[in-house]
């Protein structure tokens, strides 16, 4: 009686865990164009395609190219990025996470933070979070305050 109790359980979990699991490969891949777009300072193609409405009207597509501008010159090429971290909600068939990445830049290390909204089974960026000890001063390139001189978000 109770493997087949454990049977029934694990089947049932087995669709949610396979949702968590697509959702984390999706976010993955999100992070490796976010890194390769913002590097070769394709930000046309990441602002049309991967982000989502709200982001556009909160940030405009010259803030975006200022963003990468600022990364290339203050972090360089992005070498190579972990996952430390994720909160994933599903709920009535919708998804929105919140994905943190240890990225290794050329010049120095720091995290990539993307919120991230599934719309129409397709993965969008709602928010970006670039933070490294790197980036200096009190500003960044898209003239907003920088918290604690050491982050770029938008």
């Amino acid at each position: 009686m109770g493997l087949v109790t454990l049977l029934t359980a694990a089947a049932w979990l087995t669709p949610g865990c396979n949702a968590v699991e697509e959702k984390n490969r999706q976010a993955d891949t999100a992070a490796d164009l976010v890194l390769k777009l913002l590097a070769a300072e394709k930000t046309d193609s990441l602002y049309e395609n991967y982000t989502t409405e709200g982001f556009r009207q909160a940030n405009s597509e010259e803030t975006v190219r200022k963003l990468a501008k600022a990364l290339n010159l203050y972090l360089g090429e992005p070498e190579s990025h972990r996952l430390l971290k994720y909160s994933l909600k599903l709920a009535n068939g919708a998804a929105a996470g919140e994905y943190v990445y240890k990225v290794q830049w050329a010049k120095a290390d720091g995290t990539l933070t993307l919120k991230l909204l599934w719309q129409n089974g397709e993965c969008r960026i709602q928010t970006l979070d670039v933070q490294s000890a790197a980036l200096q001063g009190g500003r960044n390139a898209t003239s907003r305050p920088v918290n604690n001189g050491k982050t770029i978000h938008i």
